[in-house]
């Protein structure tokens, strides 16, 4: 191919990510189109000849079909709710005053039932955690299961189930979840309801004592309100850290490639592996973007409806 054909091809290539993930740029993480993120670029991806191609040398993706594609990114948006989660318990050693700076009420700071709240706000995100973890694993599972069955048919028990090996017996993945339409949305908002149940539940990790203990201003649920604000807030900087790579990494570096003078004399076969390679980096910084966009909208809809409750 010629420079002009290789520079085409990569600025159509990047227009086509760009258009998925641009309206996300400046901190748009909520809401149903945010939902739709991680989906609207597999389905872009899986849609062009040239950009499927990328992603079948990226790899972390099953490419047998759209359904274990789908899977992928599901098992990718998953993955973000877990490094969000994660992100935002690093504030729990810090020695902050977390109730008054995540309520805004300093009164907090200084209430005597503090240290117990301090305490169980720890106790809780051990518990969200080990959900987004456990919301991880079985996601993978799902992802296995239904690239086996995507293969082979016979995979599957006189039940329709995939069976897999697991600590305490078989973990076993229904026919329903095998033939259903796979999806980042669907996904994230499954496993990020199981953790917010998790987040606004402190009677399931305090004891009787604790609880009567807990007085205003200080309540089980300001300390519930509190872990879902943390999450929430410090989420959001994991977020933009998948931004920054997207769009000040990733993005510029491709922008470099679409110079046709300054490439015109450069060897043909280094240009075209070079551009390459950067359109595997910027559709690698995408989809993870595109996973944490999904991720952070499905944690804000299920902790704002659990806090409802």
């Amino acid at each position: 191919m010629t420079v002009e054909v290789i520079a085409r091809c990569t600025e159509a290539l990047m227009g086509t990510v760009e258009n998925e993930l641009g309206e996300f740029e400046n901190h748009g993480w909520t809401g149903d189109s945010a939902l739709g993120a991680a989906d609207a670029l597999a389905n872009a991806e899986y849609e062009d000849e040239l950009l499927r191609a990328i992603g079948e040398e990226i790899g972390d993706v099953d490419v047998h079909s759209r359904i274990t594609a789908s899977a992928s990114t599901a098992r990718r948006t998953t993955a973000a709710i877990l490094d969000i989660v994660n992100q935002a318990s690093v504030v729990l050693g810090s020695g902050d005053p977390l109730l008054a700076m995540f309520s805004g009420d300093e009164r907090l700071e200084t209430a005597e039932d503090g240290k117990t709240a301090q305490g169980l706000i720890e106790a809780l995100f051990e518990e969200v955690i080990e959900d987004a973890d456990a919301s991880l694993e079985t996601a993978w599972q799902r992802e296995d299961a239904i690239g086996l069955y995507e293969r082979d048919k016979s995979v599957v028990d006189e039940a329709g189930t995939v069976w897999f090996p697991a600590p305490a017996g078989r973990v076993g993945i229904t026919r329903e979840t095998l033939t259903a339409e796979p999806s980042a949305r669907g996904w994230g908002l499954e496993f990020a309801t199981d953790l917010a149940g998790i987040a606004w539940y402190v009677e399931g990790i305090a004891d009787d004592e604790e609880l009567a203990r807990l007085r205003a201003p200080v309540t089980g649920r300001v300390v519930a309100s509190t872990v879902s604000s943390i999450i929430l807030t410090l989420g959001a900087g994991q977020v933009e850290r998948w931004r920054d790579a997207f769009f000040e990494d990733a993005l510029s570096r491709c922008y470099e490639f679409t110079d046709r003078d300054h490439y015109e004399h450069e060897d043909r076969s280094d240009y075209e592996t070079d551009c390459r390679e950067a359109l595997k980096h910027l559709l690698d910084t995408g989809r993870d973007f595109a996973a944490g966009v999904t991720a952070y909208a499905a944690l804000a809809y299920a902790l704002q409806q659990a806090g409802r409750k």
